[in-house]
């Protein structure tokens, strides 16, 4: 992570980034990458509340994917990719609460549909709250 300044205000941006890549042949996930940056202080009176926005994507290896090709009844595995949004009030010193939601393209890569065999399960929007007490 890496933080760009400092305003009077006690406001930072943070930059986090990371990129992976594994063999294919021992790896569903050949290929994994992400990158997001959090601010915090961006309203005057919450210097420690911050607002977060990141992204990712993981290729299936190619090796998983030759596989599913072989097997003509199963779903092809492709990519997961998301974005998501959070932001973390502190509604008193110590306790903060964080909703976030992520959009998700293609969840497990295109996995099998339970509901529906031989069709990927559809995109997805999860949400989710954190909180956190810190004494």
């Amino acid at each position: 992570m890496r933080r760009y300044g400092r305003r009077p205000s006690g406001g930072a941006v943070n930059f986090l980034a990371r990129v992976s890549a594994a063999p294919s042949r021992q790896n569903e996930i050949s290929f994994y990458a992400d990158a997001g940056l959090v601010f915090t202080g961006l309203m005057p009176g919450r210097p420690n509340d911050t607002l977060g926005v990141a992204a990712g994507y993981g290729k299936v290896s190619p090796r998983l994917r030759d596989r599913q090709i072989a097997d003509t009844e199963a779903v092809i595995s492709d990519y997961e990719a998301v974005i998501e949004v959070n932001y973390s009030a502190e509604i008193i010193p110590g306790w903060s609460i964080a909703p976030d939601i992520h959009y998700i393209w293609n969840p497990g890569g295109g996995a099998e549909n339970p509901a529906r065999p031989g069709e990927p399960i559809g995109d997805a929007i999860v949400a989710g709250v954190r909180t956190v007490i810190a004494y």
